[in-house]
């Protein structure tokens, strides 16, 4: 009976639940005076890039770099695991590689979802995604 009702909620309200698909599936905001900041700023910045209601509950860095870091054209790399909570309060981690080039006076900050253990996907269009500007 439940489940009878909800595919006639679902049925009925088509346009309403595909936009609100789309936006928890869009990429957050990203301040670029963030990405110059601290470890747990930089992770932050990443998270709601890429899971706009994410809330940060810790991180940790690998103890290697990126090996594909090069392919990138980055100059150096980290891998963080982060930890977090969704809207419904579960937890999760997402492993992503982070990638630095440049100056530090014209640095930019790349970064790679290598895991992400949502059940909801992460934004693909996170513009940290591609090389973004890294201001102080």
């Amino acid at each position: 009976m439940l489940l009878a009702l909800a595919f006639q909620f679902v049925m009925q309200h088509q346009d309403a639940i595909r936009a609100g698909a789309d936006q928890i599936a869009a990429p957050g905001a990203v301040d670029e005076r963030s990405l110059a900041g601290s470890i747990p700023d930089v992770s932050r910045a990443v998270l709601t890039c890429y899971h706009k209601s994410a809330r940060m509950t810790a991180v940790e860095i690998a103890p290697a770099a990126y090996n594909d870091a090069p392919q990138y054209g980055a100059d150096g790399s980290a891998v963080l695991r982060i930890y977090y909570t969704g809207f419904s309060q579960a937890r999760y981690a997402m492993t992503v590689a982070l990638m630095a080039r440049g100056t530090p006076e014209q640095a930019e900050m790349r970064v790679v979802v290598l895991d992400d253990t949502a059940l909801v996907p992460y934004a693909r269009g996170c513009p940290l995604q591609d090389w973004t500007p890294v201001t102080s």
